[in-house]
This record gives structure tokens, sequence and C-alpha cells, in this order.
């Protein structure tokens, strides 16, 4: 695998790697995954949901969870309403957390039936409330060490709720270990003991790992060579893939230098984000997002910004464990510096100090990895305004009917000098936009036309411009099984992509010729062996790639 954070929170802006959203998938459970060909729909886990009542199924006010009596945690503790309500209380009052604004609208939350019975009543009516409640965290053992939000799960997880669970994790030798979690309630459990994701320095020596068997897949973002280096090699299959997450640079409008939007548009104005993508990257063919485009006035390139100087440059942030966007970051500065703009880049340590320097202004633009802004509660995490005391939001709405339309009207809230909290890294806040994010939360707007009129917007006030998409490779030896049929067919995830299907793989014997053996065999069978008499749940034999 690339590198990670070693911090495996996965509801924290930024911690986005493939490795954090590929242990959050296998060891978090979810009242609703993403469909595997579509992920702008929703699919209920019938493992952890038993039932769901909704007032509007389209856009409720109240929902009721119907847990399954079985779920439990991997220390053999049921999940319950606790969890919900522990993640609820969790995002909506923890600064750099991503879905604030959707857990604000969360009135209350309130169990019943030992806590199998989950009620949640919502402020006010929300399109897309299937994307509550994803990746529970075990809120007996979280809550009762009242440690900060963003640091409970950095370097461990204490529980799990899924068909693996977090043995060891070494951010030095990077290194994540995963084990079979045997308290698992769900149909498919993992079909192998233990499953070690480990960083590897290069494709070079990934190729070479696969070659002696060291390793049984690689996953990596492509480089120049990635392909050329690990196709030759014999016995190996290759996949292509793409993540919903860009490498983006947000300016700061909470800076002196970047709160005017003239000042904005001149710095990225001055940006080649196809150099960015390529030198980031190491491709010299790769192309970045364009999200809407990458073009803004060529008048506004001079505009002067207020308070630069030598002594006080712009600074291009980037988080300090991640190379690629260190890279970017430096080449961003680099052509501010040539345009004439006196900027540096820096690295910032945590999610802690990043989010204090972006409030304080103390830094003018991020270079960092984030989901992209195609669901309603991405947009409003990274585009919206927050309410300054929610308590104290104006008016209750009335829950519609079941059946009936939700309400076109918007309530009118408090919004913050420039957004306070959550994933909304420029902290650009403009009451316009965000009664038509709002608009859209309560399903009173078109999906797409409310997609264009977020991006127009972003754009005309320069707030955030994708540098690199989130290409991945993935290559398995012939020691590796997985799903039935060829590689390119497996499902995937949209966050961890390949790792969708690993509680169905296992590992086998490479092929070889053995001597005097029976050339009448089947050539189409390739059953591993071992294997030949064994169910898909069957719990015996299982190895240890």
């Amino acid at each position: 695998m690339d590198g990670f954070t070693g911090n495996l929170n996965p509801h924290i802006v930024g911690n986005v790697d493939q490795v954090t959203s590929a242990v959050a998938d296998l060891t978090l459970p979810s009242a609703f995954n993403p469909a595997d060909k579509n992920p702008d729909e929703w699919v209920q886990n019938d493992e952890l949901v038993a039932s769901i009542d909704t007032n509007n199924h389209s856009a409720p006010t109240k929902i009721t969870y119907h847990l399954n009596p079985a779920a439990q945690w991997s220390d053999g503790t049921p999940i319950t309403g606790s969890d919900f309500e522990y993640l609820w209380r969790s995002i909506k009052g923890t600064e750099a957390a991503v879905g604030t604004e959707a857990y604000e609208n969360i009135q209350s939350v309130k169990t019943s039936q030992g806590g199998a019975t989950v009620e949640v009543n919502l402020r006010e009516p929300m399109a897309e409330w299937q994307s509550l409640f994803r990746h529970l965290l075990p809120s007996h053992i979280y809550q009762a060490e009242g440690q900060g939000f963003l640091g409970i799960m950095n370097g461990s997880s204490a529980a799990s709720g899924g068909p693996f669970s977090v043995g060891q994790v070494d951010t030095g030798r990077g290194l994540v270990e995963l084990k079979r979690n045997d308290r698992y309630w769900g149909k498919q459990t993992a079909q192998m003991d233990q499953l070690n994701l480990q960083t590897v320095p290069s494709v070079h020596t990934g190729a070479q790992m696969l070659r002696t068997g060291q390793i049984q897949m690689y996953v990596s973002r492509p480089g120049a060579v990635t392909q050329a280096a690990l196709s030759g090699i014999k016995g190996v299959k290759i996949r292509e893939g793409q993540r919903d997450v860009s490498l983006n640079l947000t300016l700061n409008t909470r800076s002196k230098a970047m709160s005017g939007a003239a000042q904005r548009r001149a710095v990225m104005g001055a940006v080649d984000v196809n150099s960015v993508a390529q030198i980031a990257s190491g491709r010299p063919m790769v192309k970045p997002l364009q999200w809407p485009e990458n073009v803004w006035p060529a008048e506004e390139k001079d505009a002067s910004l207020p308070g630069v100087s030598e002594k006080n440059p712009l600074v291009i942030a980037a988080p300090a464990e991640d190379p690629t966007a260190l890279v970017a970051a430096r080449t961003v500065a680099d052509q501010l510096q040539a345009a004439g703009f006196t900027a540096h880049s820096q690295t910032v340590d945590s999610p802690e100090e990043m989010q204090q320097k972006l409030q304080s202004g103390q830094i003018d633009g991020v270079v960092q990895w984030q989901s992209n802004p195609n669901s309603t509660i991405a947009m409003q995490s990274q585009f919206g305004c927050l309410p300054k005391d929610v308590n104290q939001d104006a008016g209750q709405q009335t829950a519609p009917q079941e059946g009936s339309e939700p309400s076109a009207s918007v309530t009118p809230k408090k919004p913050t000098q420039a957004g306070s909290a959550g994933a909304s890294i420029s902290g650009f806040c403009d009451t316009e936009l965000d009664d038509e994010l709002r608009r859209l939360m309560i399903g009173a707007e078109p999906v797409a036309e409310a997609k264009k009129a977020v991006a127009a917007k972003a754009h005309e006030e320069a707030l955030s411009q994708p540098l690199l998409r989130e290409d991945y490779v993935v290559a398995v030896n012939e020691e590796f099984s997985g799903p039935n049929g060829a590689i390119e067919s497996w499902p995937v995830s949209s966050m961890s992509g390949i790792f969708a299907t690993a509680p169905s793989w296992h590992r086998q014997e490479a092929a070889t010729e053995e001597p005097g053996a029976d050339s009448s065999a089947d050539p189409k069978d390739d059953t591993p062996r071992g294997q030949e008499n064994r169910g898909p749940n069957d719990k015996g034999g299982r190895n240890n790639p």
C-alpha cells in the first residue's frame, strides 16, 4: 500500500487515504452503504439494521432504526443506540469533523428496547438521510475514555463491528494488521486469519515482493512506470480504478490576504494545475479534474494581496505525513513565486494544528486530499455555513406525514463569520449559496442543477481547485484468490476501492507443474487446493496472507 496517517478515524477532514478507508469499511458498521455500481445510491445494511421506519421516506424528519439484536462489538458488547448518539454528539461538536452540518440537523437521538430501537428526530427534512450513521464507533469505550474526538483512533482502534478487527498499528514500519473478528455476526465472515496492510516505498519494491511471494497484492497510486513494472511479471493480474477523492488546493478566506475574491482569483490564476498534477504524481500525461474549470480572468492575475511581504509571505500548507500533498504544495508555492507573489510551503503535523491555523488565518491555502463534493453531505461540509448556536436555531420544523412532499421552505439560520468548523477548509460563508444547499438537503432542489450551481459559485469565488484525481492500480499474484471471475469484475467501493471484497479473499498455492500430474484434469477448474468442499462461510483451514 501507499503510506497512511496512522490516525484511523474516518470522520476527520482529510483522513481519506485508502488504508483508513479500508479499515473503516472492514471494521466499523454503517446503517447504509453506497451501492457497488453507483455510489450515489444507498443500500441498507440488513446485518446491522433489521428494519427502518420513517415519516417520509423521501425526506424524513423522524427515522426509527430497529437494530439486529445479534449485532455486537468484538469485545462482546451489543451495538446499540448509544453508539448512534455518541457519533452524533461527537461529529456535531468537533471542529475538523466531516458532516458537521448534517449532524447539526439532528435534534435528538432517543433509544428504547434496551438500546435496540433508535429514534432520530431532525430539525428539517433530509433527502440524503441514508448517509447518516456511517462507520459507527464503540461508545462504551471512547465515551468512557473522555478523549478528544480527533485523537481517539490515533494509532489504534478499540473494537470492531465488522468482519475484521484491528490488531497492531505500527506507523514507524507502516503496518496495519487486521485480524478476523470471531465475534462477527454477519453472513460474510473473513476467509483468512490475518490481513497485513504494509507501506511499500516504491513500485520497484512492490514488484519484487510480488515476484518472491512476500506479498500477494500491491495497491498504489500509479506513477510513470507503474504499469510497465507490474505488467511483465509472470502470473500477475492488474486492475485500474478510481476513488471518489481528489487532491485539492483550497484557499482560506479567513486569512487577510485571501479574504477577497479578486485576490483569490489572482492566486488561482497563477497556478498551472496541469504542471502541479504531473509533478506531484510523477505522471507526465496526467490531467487534473475540471471542477468546473481552472481558468480565471487574466485581468485579475495582477491583483495586490493585502499584508503579503517578504516578512509575511503567502503560506501554502500540507499535512506533514502526505508526500504527494507536500510536493504539490511546494510546487504551488514555486509557481506563485514565479508569478511575483512572495510565497512558501509549510508542513502541518496534525488535524488539530491544521484547524487552529486555518481559524486564525495563519495559513492562506491548503493542499489536501478530500472527498469529491458529489453528495449533499460533502457539498454542505465544504461550502455551507454553520449555525452559531444550533440549539437556538429559529423555529421547529413540523414533521411531514408519510407520503407527503417535503416543504420547500427553508428555516433561516444564523451563519457564522466565515464558517467555524467542519470540512469547510475555505471558511467561506455565503447566505445565498447556503440557502441553495439547504433546499438541496430537504429535497426541494434537483440534485444535478444544485451541483452545477455550487460548482459555479465555488469557481466564481475561487475557493477550491482539484489538482489530482485519486487513481489506483491493483496487482495480484497467483497466490491471491478473491471473488469469482476476473479481477476487473470484482465489486469496488467508491472510497476503499478493491477492499470491498476483502472478507472473501484467501491465499492459495501458486500453480505449478507437478511430476506425474494427471494431464486430463479440467484446466478450467481453478478452485484453490484444499478449498474444493468448503462453503463460503466455513471457518476451517483459514490461512495467513
